[in-house]
């Protein structure tokens, strides 16, 4: 499974250990009808 997020996260040019350690953090307060909303396809990077 991680490695499906870590191949998505490549996919749409999302930077990997930003996405995780960004999820990792969110989980806990995120709603569960909403966690769609975390995976790596529906993130827009911002360029820094």
């Amino acid at each position: 499974m991680i490695y499906s997020f870590l191949g998505t996260c490549k996919i749409n040019n999302v930077e990997p250990f930003r996405w995780l350690k960004d999820v990792l953090t969110r989980i806990p307060g995120h709603s569960i009808q909403r966690l769609d909303e975390l995976l790596p396809a529906n993130r827009v990077e911002k360029s820094s």
